[in-house]
C-alpha cells in the first residue's frame, strides 16, 4: 500500500503561514494520509496538531527541525519522538533565547545604521507575506515596499558578513 505524505511543514509556531490546524486541513485536503508538523526548534504546534489532525483522520507524525550550531543554515529534522521529554523542551528554549538575542543585536546594528525598528516591524516585513497577503502589494504605499527592500538589503549584507567572519 502507498500512502501520501508530508513530512516537513512549518506552522505559525515558528515560521509558516498557517496554524497547525489550518495546515492540517490543507494537509488533508492536498491528499495525504500522514502528516509531520516539523516547526524551527520548538514544539509548541505539536499538540494542536495532533488534535487537528486526529479530528481529520490523518496519521500524525511529531517532528521538529533544529537548527544546528556550528552552521545556522544547516538544519536537522526529528520525527516520531516523544513531545513531553524535557530535554528536548530545554533545548529548544535554549535556542529561542539564542534567537532572540541574535535578533536584538541585529536590531540594534540596524539602529546604528539610521534604520530604527521594532522586532514587530522586522517580522512583517520578513514572515508577513504570503500569499493571503500578496495581492495587498499593489495598495501598499511605495515608501513601505521601498523601506521592505532595503532592510532585507541591509539584511542580507549583515548575513554575509557575518558568515564572513565564521570562515
Amino acid at each position: 500500500m502507498t500512502s501520501i505524505c508530508d513530512l516537513h511543514t512549518h506552522s505559525t509556531a515558528s515560521d509558516g503561514q498557517y496554524s497547525p490546524s489550518e495546515l492540517a486541513a490543507l494537509v488533508k485536503g492536498r491528499g495525504s494520509e500522514v502528516w509531520a508538523l516539523t516547526d524551527h526548534d520548538t514544539l509548541d504546534g505539536l499538540p494542536e496538531a495532533a488534535r487537528a489532525a486526529a479530528a481529520l483522520g490523518l496519521r500524525f507524525i511529531p517532528g521538529i527541525e533544529l537548527s544546528a550550531r556550528e552552521y545556522r543554515t544547516f538544519h536537522i529534522l526529528g520525527y516520531a519522538f516523544d513531545p513531553s521529554g524535557e530535554a528536548l523542551r530545554a533545548l529548544c528554549e535554549r535556542m529561542r533565547k539564542g534567537r532572540d538575542e541574535r535578533e536584538h543585536r541585529l536590531l540594534a546594528y540596524l539602529a546604528e545604521k539610521g534604520m530604527e525598528l521594532t522586532l514587530a516591524e522586522v517580522d512583517r516585513t520578513f514572515y508577513g507575506v504570503d500569499e493571503k497577503y500578496l495581492s495587498l502589494i499593489g495598495e501598499m504605499p511605495e515608501d513601505v515596499l521601498e523601506f521592505a527592500g532595503q532592510l532585507a538589503d541591509v539584511c542580507r549584507a549583515t548575513l554575509s558578513y557575518e558568515i564572513g567572519r565564521a570562515h
